[in-house]
Parts: C-alpha cells; structure tokens; sequence
C-alpha cells in the first residue's frame, strides 16, 4: 500500500504529556522532534490510521524505502 502524506494528521497527532511536556520521537533515528516545528509525516491506513513523524525528509526517505 503506498502510503498516504498529509501535513494536517501530523499536525493534529501533536498533544501535551499532562504535565505541558510534548514529546515526540523521530520514526526513523529516534531523535527527539520540537513539536513546534513542522516535520516530514507519513500516514499509512491499513488497520486506522497510523501516523510517522520524521525529524527531516533524509529520515522520511529512508523510512519509506525500508
């Protein structure tokens, strides 16, 4: 299944931790996001929605071609 980009699930996917901490984890190295940045997403529909979110569009990348 390709799957499908869209900036508004990732965007939507950001939330607080309870204690006002955000954190949010790099799909493919595991670095950690500032979620007040926009960043690379993709989302696949298999079984729901699943959203990736990427530090940069190297890590996109090469999550895609794994």
């Amino acid at each position: 299944m390709v799957p499908h980009v869209d900036e508004t699930i990732a965007e939507a996917s950001l939330g607080d931790t309870g204690d006002g901490d955000v954190v949010t984890i790099c799909a493919a190295c595991d670095g950690e996001l500032d979620p007040r940045e926009r960043t690379p997403t993709v989302a696949t529909m298999e079984d729901g929605v699943t959203v990736y979110l990427f530090c940069g569009e190297d890590c996109k990348a090469t999550f895609q071609r794994d």
